[in-house]
């Protein structure tokens, strides 16, 4: 077999493998997999339940001979809901792309019985960019599920999203409990942690936790890189969200149009939750991107958040 660039990018059997490398690996840690679950919707936007039944009303007391009255479900409330557009273009600049012909060229010279092992080597040096393009809106989205589990809203402004659009702004009706500095002296009573060398593990603080009746607990110390190079916060200090259980809603996705109808000279390779990476030659250089359609769909009765910045003022 004969390799080339375009070959190297537009192969599905390749692309595949390079995603399969990646999930392999398991250098990035997904951390809104831990609360959501993937799941369609035929429709951008669609209708989402904020509450869940909050009381059962008394049956009726009906005559053996009569209908029986309609009711409805009772629901705390509901809204509707539309996915958001998640997308960005990469660039391999002409080094990048140097080097990489040399390992096809070195592919190409080797006999055929050795070139599984020069494949193995081409696959191994683009991982990194197609890491970036596999990952981006997963990173994402652990940052808007962060801002959603530690303030109930979530917020992408210009500043956020360079080069996009201030397209996402939620906030959901959580419960939130704001105690005030006179409380300090009341929470968690009595129960302390010796800390060693100045850190908390999460077994310690499940110890405090447990020991006054409460659950187990995770210490969120989660970071994401924005496109700025500067590592963000998932979660916010000064705040602990109460679950009901881990799971609180689900990540709502979408088939991209573009799917529906290719921009022809592109190959797409599909990914989970309706996500398409792509590869494209232009006069400007070799691209890879990747468009997405998510948003997450989070149900506010089963969490409740604790805003520590007055008690901690």
């Amino acid at each position: 077999m004969v390799l080339t660039l375009n070959k190297l990018f537009n192969d599905p059997t390749i692309t595949k493998a390079i995603i399969d490398r990646i999930q392999a690996l398991k250098l990035d840690v997904i951390f809104w997999k831990r609360h959501l679950d993937f799941e369609e919707t035929k429709s951008r936007v669609f209708k989402t339940y904020l509450g869940s039944v909050t009381g059962v009303t008394a049956g009726s007391i009906i005559d053996r001979n009569s209908n029986k009255p309609l009711r409805e479900r009772r629901t705390l409330g509901s809204g509707v809901g539309e996915v958001a557009y998640l997308g960005d273009r990469y660039q391999m600049d002409n080094d990048r792309l140097d080097m990489l012909q040399s390992l096809v060229d070195k592919f190409n010279a080797t006999k055929t019985s050795e070139q599984s092992q020069a494949l193995n080597e081409i696959i191994t040096y683009i991982t990194d960019d197609m890491r970036q393009v596999l990952l981006a809106p997963h990173k994402r989205m652990d940052l808007v599920l962060g801002s959603l589990r530690s303030d109930g809203q979530a917020l992408v402004n210009l500043a956020d999203n360079p080069q996009g659009a201030s397209a996402l702004d939620i906030s959901l009706p959580v419960t939130r409990l704001t105690p005030e500095t006179s409380e300090k002296k009341n929470f968690m009573g009595n129960a302390n942690v010796m800390l060693g060398a100045g850190l908390i593990t999460e077994d310690m603080a499940s110890q405090v936790f447990t020991g006054i009746g409460l659950p187990k607990v995770r210490i969120n110390e989660d970071l994401v890189e924005g496109a700025d190079g500067k590592m963000k916060q998932v979660f916010k200090d000064n705040r602990i969200s109460l679950f009901q259980e881990e799971k609180i809603g689900k990540m709502k996705w979408h088939t991209p149009y573009e799917i529906l109808d290719p921009i022809p000279d592109k190959v797409y390779t599909r990914g989970e939750g309706g996500m398409y990476i792509s590869n494209v030659r232009t006069d400007e250089g070799r691209f890879m991107e990747y468009g997405a359609e998510w948003i997450p769909d989070v149900n506010p009765n089963k969490m409740a958040i604790i805003d520590l910045d007055k008690m901690n003022a």
